[in-house]
């Protein structure tokens, strides 16, 4: 049987993916807002048009649902579709046919635990960031829309019932895990390896991507090395499951942080949880990260014979 994307210029599979997540996204939104209306009574234009209140409720909701919406459309819909239009086994051009083993998912979650203290630094870090005074413009747009995403994530995690707290897992954890490992590590990842025909190229430019996407320059270092860790546990392990785990992991330890310190259970900073300036905790956060990293590296080595060997030569990293 063939289909659709076999065959085709890399180049080519790249533009149709865009155009699936343009098409994803527009009918999701439409038909969000179509099952949405019944529950506004009718007055969702009106509720649009004041979706930077978010001291309403009603408001905080209504943007949680169209989160969920756009997580829907632009990563898990596309990301599915395209699988299906490349190969009769889209699980398995995902990397999603088969769970790594015990071993392999047990040294992921140390790997993703000990990297907290250096990650968070490196926000830290990558906050104090200053653009020369010729770029003074494109610094304060940074800033804002640095700004509008702090002042939307408060909105969202401000929320201390347990209904709240479940939704923003969901919203937050899980589908931003599934969605977005599904949209750069498993399709994007692959098509930037065999458009460069090297591995280091196709994990770095899904992982500057995804970092990119997210319109915040001022964890945008931090964000590239997550995906770029990321992008080599894919393969590695040749599970997309590891990263989409350590994903949500990473997500939702922040959404029980500010739930725990919304309910004074805890009286810690959410926005610096984790962080430490300590030299001794960094230098053990950054070594304890590379010995587990180096030995998911070395199950991988072993299996191949070869590190860093690319996936367009080797169909068993993949």
């Amino acid at each position: 049987m063939h289909y659709y994307l076999e065959g085709r210029p890399i180049f080519m599979q790249l533009i149709f993916l865009g155009l699936l997540v343009v098409a994803s996204f527009l009918a999701t939104m439409l038909a969000g807002m179509l099952l949405v209306l019944p529950f506004t009574g009718g007055g969702l234009m009106e509720m649009a048009t004041n979706l930077d209140d978010f001291s309403d409720p009603e408001t905080v909701a209504l943007l949680k649902y169209f989160q969920i919406v756009n997580q829907l459309g632009v990563f898990v819909i596309p990301s599915i579709a395209f699988a299906v239009f490349a190969t009769g086994k889209p699980w398995d051009y995902l990397n999603m046919n088969r769970f790594p083993k015990g071993r392999l998912v047990f040294f992921s979650v140390l790997l993703i635990i000990f990297s907290v203290p250096w990650i968070n630094q490196l926000v830290v870090w990558n906050e104090s960031w200053q653009l020369p005074g010729s770029m003074a413009g494109m610094e304060r747009w940074m800033k804002h829309t640095e700004e509008q995403a702090r002042q939307l994530t408060d909105a969202f995690m401000k929320n201390t019932t347990w209904q709240g707290f479940a939704v923003n897992l969901l919203m937050i954890s899980v589908l931003a895990g599934v969605g977005e490992e599904l949209l750069f590590r498993g399709v994007l990842q692959k098509l930037f390896t065999a458009l460069f025909r090297n591995i280091h190229w196709g994990v770095f430019s899904a992982s500057l991507l995804f970092s990119v996407m997210h319109l915040q320059f001022y964890g945008l270092v931090p964000r590239l090395l997550l995906g770029i860790m990321f992008g080599y546990l894919l393969v590695w392990t040749g599970s997309l499951w590891i990263p989409v785990l350590l994903h949500a992991l990473f997500n939702g330890v922040t959404v029980v942080v500010y739930f725990m310190a919304g309910r004074n259970w805890i009286s810690s900073d959410p926005e610096t949880f984790g962080s430490s300036s300590d030299p001794w905790i960094l230098t053990a956060s950054v070594t304890l990260s590379l010995f587990f990293f180096l030995l998911i590296s070395r199950a991988y080595s072993k299996k191949t014979g070869n590190r860093f060997r690319s996936p367009v030569h080797d169909k068993e990293a993949f």
